[in-house]
């Protein structure tokens, strides 16, 4: 039998006196000497004779519990214990401990799931007056009203420790996740509510109902003899008459069907881990195999968890395993602690040791396996817990009180008759035992996960940078709203990096990035990501290359270690540069049959000729064609350089725990040359407005029912202090269905089925363009009445009201767009790759709030000049 739920109020905290006996099951090895009867009133009598020391200990094992508890009475059970001790019949408050103390022996209590035992320990020559205090102790208290106010205070204070108190608060959260409908769900202390509501005549019912003879054992070992200590306690029990022993009818736990989770929050610094499958009670004979698994697994340091997961791979700090033998099936526990990004690693390596039980293996070693071990060894360590176990059970026999404890805990469960044989039970377990238990109770079905994390305490409130020695620049911002991380890494790698012979070899590179390393395939990268839950891609822009990467935080490293490999080793196999030849020239395609995007690169080929913002990210069909498997490889090692690079982390991690991963793994990828975009405007040819007389037309025919038309003005790149004004001035034209042009094209005069306008701002040079598609016969009458709408707003501006809603719904709209972890990584990175800084999101809202109305219409009076600096790009039938 091994440790039960013992509570005073804080279970791990009042286990630490018994520790001996509570974490090992203690039984004498020798024949049974001792004698048992039972009295007239019905009182259990346990004696036995221990010479070897001149001391006694007298138990009384009352067989009630939280598990006797209903609803409403939770804690009555401790409640009960505290009040023995103060005040009786005959005796007044403090009496009783001091008479006690006077004799110089010890007397304490405590309470279980399934039963409540007084118990004390002293000379043999004061027995007769030691039994007189505890009998009158427990069987005549009067529960004095200002004693019970003063107790419910202290026991309320104890449930108070019990939740500060990591390891109490965890225990109990996994029996009430663990059991759905039997009291052990119930935590020994009980709850505030059950608390406030208990008085004086409530417990005191409890109290009577219970505390009768015939539901106790008295337990007597020590340097007596039998028939005296018999006939003193007749003596004791004179007066006290027989009751009824109560009947307690308890809801049997439904048997688990799925693996069950929860997890609470604190002002903690580690994560506490409790893993419980459901376990046999005391009837079942399994439970001497059960408690050889625990120590084999989690008791001490060479025990499996413990060597494999807190010495070996340092994926917890402390471990340890706890079976507990009570009257009603129960748990077997694991209960750890570890770092937080640790957490889910820890719990899946502990479930896989397990799993590695139920494993016929011919493995004699861990060398051919590493973390599993044999068949053989495994006969080893089962033999070496059953000797810890043999030894701990003979050491703990020594002295009178142990014993004492553990007859008194056998015999109040009713099994007294297998208190002498734990020894020889443990000694005939067998391998096949072990094997036969794993695949019987350590199933996922059966399962509760259980932690209790450190609130979302964020040592950096706001985003932090660093530049590493290679010029690569991170950005690393933990929350830890979600368990889940965004990532973002901006390469300047994106088109304006190619040249007129090479357009396209940008989203070639970027798009099979992911498609192969020196050591994996296309196919076998793919399913890793897929497996861990993570996202990942990478697209060529036209200002960068964007790598976004989305994993739970417990897959992060694992989910990094592999892109950081895409991306430092790739192969860029040719069969996945042909296939994405292919895609891009389906793309160009698509392109070109969408009405918008044929006009708006057919105008944007007249404002930036000869750049490679005139065409498609997808790149130009005549070039893609001609791209070689070398040229792309040529264009990875120039540009995917740590010099170029800004990355950007988000999410639930924290630093401590992945700032020297991070450096190591982003820390190795070659420096190369920073980019001159970083330091200056310089690849895009400058666009000189010339002086029109009118705008410039592009003209284009499709077969269509529809025509499109596009208007663009050069505007500034996205780093221009103006940029706020300007998304002012988007959002009063086109920032809802209340927008200007939405209004006025589309509901007031019908011209349109969409129109709207946005700015467009890369690192070198920026646009605004406005768009309206309407039908074909209507396309001339569209164009005139867009541009006149642009003419309008830059001459007669707009109204103190359309100014304050659209500042109000630029704040809102940038809001919603940092909502999660992968869009705020985003963010970050991109503005610091702009030349804004990394915290420019910071600044942004009070950059909109501080807007002045002259300050927007002074930049819509530079930039929209329709009837000069303007291209118009038309696709009609």
């Amino acid at each position: 039998m091994n440790a039960l739920n013992i509570l005073g109020s804080s279970w791990f905290r009042y286990m630490v006196p018994l520790t001996l006996f509570f974490l090992t099951s203690l039984t004498c090895i020798s024949a049974p000497n001792y004698r048992t009867l039972t009295l007239d009133n019905g009182l259990n009598v346990f004696v036995k004779e221990v010479p070897s020391a001149p001391v006694v200990a007298i138990n009384t094992w009352i067989h009630l519990g939280s598990r006797n508890e209903v609803s409403g009475e939770e804690g009555y059970s401790h409640l009960i214990e505290h009040m023995l001790f103060k005040g009786t019949k005959t005796r007044e408050v403090g009496k009783i401990d001091k008479e006690i103390k006077k004799l110089g022996a010890t007397n304490n209590a405590f309470t279980s799931n399934d039963f409540t035992c007084i118990h004390v320990l002293g000379a043999k020559e004061h027995f007769e007056k030691l039994l007189e205090l505890q009998t009158d102790a427990v069987f005549h208290s009067i529960f004095d009203p200002t004693e019970f106010d003063k107790e419910l205070k202290v026991v309320t204070e104890e449930l108070r420790m019990d939740n500060d108190d990591p390891e109490s608060r965890i225990f109990n959260l996994t029996q009430g996740t663990a059991f759905t409908v039997h009291s052990y769900r119930h935590p020994v202390v009980g709850y505030k509510e059950s608390l406030a509501s208990a008085t004086r005549e409530k417990v005191f019912e409890f109290y009577k109902k219970y505390y009768v003879p015939g539901n106790m054992w008295m337990v007597v070992v020590g340097d007596v003899e039998a028939d005296k200590v018999i006939d003193s306690i007749k003596n004791a029990m004179d007066g006290i008459a027989s009751a009824p022993i109560p009947e307690t009818i308890v809801k049997g736990e439904p048997a688990q069907e799925q693996r069950r989770e929860a997890k609470i929050f604190g002002d903690i610094q580690q994560v506490y881990v409790n893993i419980a499958w459901h376990a046999p009670g005391i009837s079942n004979q399994d439970n001497y195999a059960m408690d050889v698994i625990s120590v084999l697994m989690g008791r001490g340091k060479s025990s499996r968890l413990y060597h494999t997961l807190v010495e070996k791979e340092g994926l917890a700090s402390d471990l340890r395993t706890l079976y507990f033998t009570s009257e009603d099936p129960s748990l077997f526990y694991v209960c750890a602690q570890c770092r937080p990004s640790q957490k889910q690693q820890l719990i899946d390596r502990i479930i896989s040791l397990f799993e590695d039980l139920k494993e016929d293996q011919d493995r004699t070693s861990e060398k051919s396996n590493p973390g599993k071990r044999g068949d053989a060894s495994l006969i080893d360590e089962m033999e070496k817990a059953k000797q810890q176990l043999i030894a701990s059970t003979i050491f703990d026999k020594e002295t009178a009180e142990s014993q004492a404890q553990n007859y008194g805990q056998y015999a109040i469960l009713g099994k007294l008759s297998e208190a002498d044989t734990y020894i020889s039970k443990i000694k005939s377990v067998k391998f096949d035992d072990l094997k036969r238990i794993a695949k019987t109770y350590f199933v996922n079905s059966s399962l509760s996960v259980v932690t209790y994390e450190p609130s979302a305490v964020e040592r950096v409130s706001k985003p932090e940078m660093m530049t590493l020695e290679n010029d690569l620049k991170m950005i690393l911002y933990p929350t830890h709203s979600t368990p889940l991380i965004g990532m973002t890494i901006q390469i300047d790698a994106g088109g304006f990096k190619e040249g007129k012979n090479d357009a396209g070899i940008a989203n070639l590179t970027a798009s099979t990035l992911l498609k192969g390393t020196d050591e994996k395939t296309s196919e076998e990268i793919a399913q890793a990501f897929e497996s861990m839950g993570t996202s990942v891609s990478c697209k060529a822009q036209k200002s960068f290359t964007t790598i976004k990467m989305k994993c739970l935080s417990d897959k992060f490293i694992p989910s990094l270690d592999l892109l950081v490999d895409c991306l430092s080793n790739p192969s860029f196999p040719e069969k996945e540069i042909d296939k994405e030849k292919e895609k891009a020239l389906e793309g160009i395609k698509e392109q070109d049959d969408d009405l918008f995007y044929y006009t708006y690169f057919k105008g944007l080929e007249e404002l930036f000729p000869d750049s490679p913002l005139s065409y498609s990210p997808l790149g130009q069909a005549k070039t893609i064609k001609t791209i070689k498997h070398n040229e792309v490889k040529d264009f990875f090692k120039k540009n995917y350089v740590a010099s170029n690079m800004v990355v950007s982390i988000v999410g639930d991690f924290y630093l401590e725990d992945v700032k020297d991963h991070l450096i190591k793994h982003f820390g190795g990828i070659e420096q190369g040359k920073a980019s001159e975009n970083q330091k200056k405007s310089s690849e895009i040819k400058e666009i000189k407005i010339p002086n029109f007389d009118k705008p410039m037309e592009v003209v284009n025919k499709k077969n269509r029912e529809q025509s499109q038309t596009v208007v663009f003005f050069p505007t500034f790149p996205r780093n221009n202090p103006q940029t706020p004004a300007m998304d002012i001035i988007k959002s009063i034209l086109s920032g809802s269905m209340y927008s200007r042009l939405f209004i006025n094209l589309r509901d007031k005069e019908s011209l349109a089925y969409s129109v709207w306008a946005t700015q467009v701002g890369t690192r070198n040079t920026g646009y605004f363009f406005a768009t309206i598609s309407t039908n074909a016969s209507t396309w001339d009458r569209a164009k005139t009445r867009l541009i006149e709408e642009l003419k309008i707003f830059r001459d007669k501006g707009f109204t103190p009201e359309e100014f304050e809603d659209a500042k109000s719904y630029v704040v809102g709209q940038y809001a919603l767009n940092m909502v999660d972890n992968l869009s705020i990584a985003e963010t970050l990175s991109t503005d610091e790759f702009f030349g804004q800084g990394f915290d420019y999101y910071l600044k942004y809202p009070d950059l909109i709030k501080k807007l002045s109305i002259g300050e927007v219409k002074e930049t819509a009076e530079k930039y929209f000049i329709p009837e000069k600096a303007t291209i118009v790009a038309i696709t009609k039938p």
